[in-house]
C-alpha cells in the first residue's frame, strides 16, 4: 500500500513539474527586449492554467544556473504564448497609475481594454484570481470592478457611435466586449 501511494505521488509530482515558457520582456531599467524562458504555471494541480498572479508572487526567469527572480514592478513589458496557444501580453499602463502593476492588453485601438489580475487571499499559489478592466479612450478612463455594471458605463463609452452602443446591451462575455470594440475601432 505505502509502494503505490508513493508511486502515485510520484506520478503526479513529475507530470505537474513546472515546464517553461519562451518569454520576452522589457525591464523598467532598460529599452531592450530579453528573450528567455520562465516558468509561469507553478500550480501543481492545475498546470494548464495560467495564472496571471505569478508576477506578484515573482517568478525566475533564465536558465537554472542563471535564472533571476522578477516581480511585475521590475518588468514594463512582456509577451508569451500559452499553453492553449494565446499570444499574451502584459505591460504597465502608465496612464491607469497603477506603479508597477502589469496589466494585460486585451485589445488597442481608439478605445483600448486592459486587465489588471488580483486576488482578495494571500495564499495566489492556487490560481484563483479575480480581475477588474479598464477601458481608456483618449484622457477618458473607464474602471469595470470585479463583477461589475459593464453594458451602462460601456454604452457612455461608445455614446459617440449609437449603432454600436446599441450592441452593448446584447453582450455577454468577453469575447463579445472585444467584437464591439473591434467594430467601434474600425472606424
Amino acid at each position: 500500500m505505502k509502494k503505490t501511494f508513493a508511486f502515485i505521488l510520484l506520478s503526479i509530482i513529475s507530470l505537474a513539474k513546472a515546464q517553461l515558457t519562451d518569454i520576452r520582456y522589457i525591464p523598467v531599467i532598460s529599452t531592450d527586449t530579453i528573450s528567455t524562458k520562465a516558468n509561469l504555471y507553478p500550480h501543481v494541480l492545475s498546470k494548464n492554467k495560467f495564472n496571471p498572479l505569478v508576477f506578484e508572487n515573482g517568478f525566475k526567469v533564465g536558465e537554472r544556473r542563471q535564472a533571476v527572480r522578477l516581480w511585475d514592478k521590475d518588468i514594463f513589458y512582456l509577451e508569451f504564448t500559452d499553453r492553449k496557444m494565446n499570444k499574451r501580453v502584459f505591460r504597465q499602463i502608465p496612464e491607469l497609475k497603477k506603479n508597477g502593476k502589469l496589466f494585460e492588453v486585451m485589445l488597442q485601438g481608439d478605445v483600448s481594454w486592459y486587465r489588471r489580475y488580483f486576488s482578495y487571499r494571500a495564499d495566489t499559489w492556487d490560481a484563483n484570481y479575480e480581475h477588474e478592466d479598464y477601458f481608456v479612450k483618449g484622457d477618458e478612463i473607464v474602471n469595470i470592478p470585479v463583477k461589475g455594471r459593464y453594458k451602462k458605463k460601456l454604452k457612455a463609452l461608445l455614446s459617440d457611435r449609437p449603432e454600436i452602443a446599441k450592441e452593448v446591451d446584447q453582450m455577454v462575455g468577453d469575447r463579445d466586449i472585444r467584437e464591439i470594440l473591434e467594430k467601434y475601432n474600425s472606424k
